[in-house]
C-alpha cells in the first residue's frame, strides 16, 4: 500500500454516502466518508485513527466494490490497474469535483447513465439467456424426439417379435394338432379294422359252431333213424319168427291128431 496515493469516490460511492443504503459495514462507511479526492492514504489513516493494515483492507474492499477509485499517486508510480472482478467506473467522477458542479447531481447523472447501460447489458444478457434457453429447449426437444423415436422403434420391434413368436407358436400348435389328428384318425381306422376283423372272426366262429351243431344234429337224426329201422327190422324178424314157430307148432299139432 502506497501511503501517497489519493482516492476519490465513484458515482456509486457518492450515492452510497447520500442514500445510506446500509450495504457497507460501519468501518467502511467511515473510510468512504473521509475520501475526498485530496487526502492521501497517510492522511486518511491519521483522520480515521486506524491501523495501516485495517486501512489497506478497507480501501481494497471499497475499490473492489466500485465505491472508490485511485485518483492520483504523488509518489510518481502509475496508478495500479483494477484487479480482476473489481468494479470499473466508466465515467470519471473526479470531474465532478471541479468548482461550480454539484457532485451529487453529477453522481445521479452518472448513476442514470450506468443504470441505462446496465439495463441494456441486462437486456442483452436476458436475450442471450432466452436464446440459450430456446436452443437448449430445441436440443432437448430433439433429444426427446430421438429418444421417443428410439422407444417407439423398440416397442414396434418388440411387438413384431412377439407377433412373430406368436405366429410361430400358432403354426407349431396347428402342425402338432394336425399330426395328432392324423394319428388319431389312423388309430381309429386301425381300431375299426381290428373290430371288423374280430366281428368277422366271431361270425365265422358262430357259423362254424352252427354248422357243427347242424351236422351233429343231422348225424344224430340219421343214427336214430338207423337205430329205429334196425329195431323195426329186428322186431319184424322176431314177429315173423314167432309166427313161423306158432304155425309150425299148429301144423305139428295137426299132424299128431
Amino acid at each position: 500500500m502506497d501511503t501517497k496515493t489519493i482516492y476519490s469516490k465513484t458515482g456509486k460511492g457518492v450515492l452510497e454516502i447520500k442514500n445510506k443504503t446500509g450495504k457497507l459495514a460501519r468501518d467502511l462507511i467511515k473510510v468512504l466518508a473521509l475520501i475526498d479526492g485530496k487526502s492521501n492514504v497517510a492522511e486518511l489513516i491519521a483522520k480515521s485513527r486506524t491501523s495501516d493494515a485495517d486501512m489497506d483492507r478497507s480501501l481494497s474492499q471499497l475499490s473492489i466494490g466500485g465505491y472508490i477509485k485511485e485518483f492520483s499517486n504523488t509518489s510518481g508510480t502509475a496508478p495500479s490497474a483494477p484487479s480482476e472482478g473489481s468494479y470499473v467506473d466508466d465515467l470519471d467522477f473526479t470531474s465532478s469535483l471541479a468548482p461550480g458542479k454539484n457532485p451529487y447531481q453529477s453522481a445521479q447523472t452518472e448513476f442514470r447513465q450506468r443504470e441505462s447501460a446496465d439495463r441494456v447489458k441486462a437486456e442483452q444478457e436476458a436475450k442471450k439467456k432466452r436464446e440459450e434457453e430456446d436452443r437448449l429447449k430445441k436440443d432437448q426437444a430433439l433429444r426427446q424426439g430421438r429418444d421417443e423415436a428410439a422407444r417407439l422403434g423398440k416397442v414396434e420391434a418388440e411387438r413384431k417379435a412377439k407377433e412373430a413368436a406368436a405366429f410361430k407358436l400358432r403354426e407349431e400348435t396347428e402342425r402338432k394338432a394336425k399330426i395328432e389328428d392324423a394319428a388319431m384318425a389312423q388309430t381309429q381306422r386301425d381300431m375299426a379294422k381290428i373290430l371288423e376283423a374280430e366281428r368277422k372272426a366271431l361270425e365265422q366262429t358262430d357259423r362254424k359252431k352252427q354248422q357243427e351243431t347242424e351236422r351233429e344234429a343231422g348225424e344224430n337224426a340219421e343214427r336214430r333213424n338207423r337205430e329205429d329201422a334196425d329195431r323195426r327190422r329186428r322186431d319184424g324178424e322176431e314177429l315173423y319168427k314167432r309166427e313161423e314157430d306158432e304155425r309150425r307148432r299148429r301144423e305139428e299139432e295137426e299132424r299128431k291128431r
